[in-house]
This record gives structure tokens, C-alpha cells and sequence, in this order.
């Protein structure tokens, strides 16, 4: 075709784009007519983080962790008690000093106080369950039954009906029955991605793997901590779990 109606001359298909003029020129002049220029379809948005403490940035017998996004540091308690993994490059690791010795204090880690969290992210390792109390996580003050401990599962009320994780299975959380029980979904399992999903929003400086009050620790070993203001749906946990899990030496899942 050559001079047409609208004063263009192309050649082949109107969707071949670099192999005509009305193509090189669509964008400008689709308007024109009232159609649409052409759009590359958006994928799944997966959300992010609004605060990440990797301890790939941890120094050693440090009582803070910073936040890799900019914000506050996370306290870490019992600082000269833990011990920092640097074995693994590129996964280093805090082992939390975790000894039966209640009430005397012991390891953790608290983050600064933050409001609108909405999912709570870590990898862990559990090498074992030693039988006694130990808290998985510790929301009170600021959620009145914002606690975890593996004894059963001994779980506040605040946690009912949200979600648990662990490498991408998820399980609706019971306070009555007291599971997901912890210990059994990790110890001796290896590393594993756990999400914490409650069906409200928590606003607190959330007590990590102890009391609130520092005592009564898990001995855990923890790599990374992120915090979510978005809910993750099962496939944003499975894309997080893809995006990181080589660094754990695991395979990602289809």
C-alpha cells in the first residue's frame, strides 16, 4: 500500500513494529484515532520488605543490627553470650544463646518498634528441641496476646486463624490446639523460611526467639529478619523463598 487515508505509507503487518511507518508511529499517533498504544502486560507485583536485618552485615559480638533498607537498628541481647557463624560465605548467622536457665537472661533479638506489620519473615536453623519453654516470638505489649512458646505450642490469642509458613507450606494458625507446634515444623530440619502471619496488624518492638522481657530464649540459629506491611499470598511466600533459598543451599520450587 502506498499513500493512504491518513497520509502513512507501511509495508506488512500493522503489529510489526520496526517494519513499518504506521508502526513507528503508533505511540504517537494512536491517540488520534482512539486506540490504545501497545502495552507489555504487568506481571505479579510480590511484596517487599520495609525493613530487612541480614546478618550477612552483623559484627560480631555487636548489640545492634542494622536495617539494610536505612531504618532503625535491631537490638540484639546478650551480645558477648552468642556466637557469630562465619563459616558458610556468603550465610552468616547468629547461633542465640539460649541456656535453661530462666529467669536469669538470655539471647535474642528485638526490633525497633514499628507499626502496620503485617507478616514477619526469617530463616532459621533449629538443630533441636530441648523440651523446656522456649519463645519462637514475643508481640506484647503491644499486641496483649502476642506470644509463641514451644510447649505444646503455648500461643496467644493475637495469632489465631493468620497464617505460619515453612518453606512456602502454609498452615492457619490455632491458639486452642496450639499449632502449628514449632519444634516439629524445624528442629533438625536445616534452614528453613518461616513467615509469621497474624490477622491483624501489630505495631510493638517485636521480642525475637526470647521474652519480651529477655529471658527464656529459643536456640536457634537466624541468618535473616524481614518485615512486611503487605499480606504475602502464597505464591508472593513461594517467589520470596525462590529469590533467596540458594543462599541456604536449597532448590528452588516450581
Amino acid at each position: 500500500m502506498s499513500a493512504n487515508t491518513f497520509g502513512i505509507t507501511f509495508q506488512g503487518s500493522l503489529t510489526e513494529i520496526t517494519n513499518n511507518a504506521f508502526g513507528t508511529q503508533f505511540y504517537s499517533a494512536c491517540n488520534t484515532f482512539g486506540i490504545r498504544p501497545f502495552e507489555t502486560p504487568a506481571g505479579p507485583i510480590v511484596p517487599v520488605p520495609f525493613a530487612e536485618y541480614d546478618f550477612n552485615n552483623y559484627i560480631a559480638t555487636s548489640p545492634t543490627l542494622v536495617d539494610t533498607l536505612g531504618g532503625s537498628d535491631a537490638t540484639i541481647l546478650e551480645e558477648m553470650s552468642n556466637t557469630f557463624n562465619t563459616s558458610t560465605a556468603g550465610n552468616y548467622y547468629l547461633e542465640i544463646y539460649a541456656p535453661n536457665v530462666f529467669p536469669s537472661p538470655t539471647g535474642g533479638v528485638v526490633l525497633p518498634s514499628f507499626s502496620n506489620i503485617k507478616a514477619i519473615e526469617m530463616w532459621v536453623n533449629y538443630p533441636s528441641y530441648d523440651g523446656y519453654a522456649q519463645y519462637v516470638l514475643d508481640a506484647r505489649v503491644g499486641a496483649t496476646n502476642g506470644f509463641w512458646i514451644t510447649t505444646g505450642d503455648t500461643i496467644g490469642s493475637d495469632w489465631d486463624n493468620g497464617k505460619f509458613y515453612n518453606n512456602t507450606v502454609g498452615t492457619v494458625i490455632s491458639s486452642s490446639a496450639g499449632t502449628p507446634i514449632v519444634s516439629n515444623e524445624l528442629a533438625g530440619l536445616g534452614w528453613r523460611q518461616v513467615f509469621f502471619i497474624p490477622v491483624l496488624p501489630i505495631a510493638d518492638d517485636v521480642a525475637l526467639f526470647c521474652r519480651y522481657t529477655g529471658v527464656q530464649s529459643m536456640a536457634i540459629n537466624v541468618a535473616s529478619i524481614s518485615l512486611y506491611d503487605t499480606i504475602p499470598t502464597d505464591a508472593d511466600v513461594k517467589s520470596i523463598f525462590n529469590s533467596q533459598c540458594t543462599r541456604y543451599g536449597l532448590s528452588p520450587i516450581p
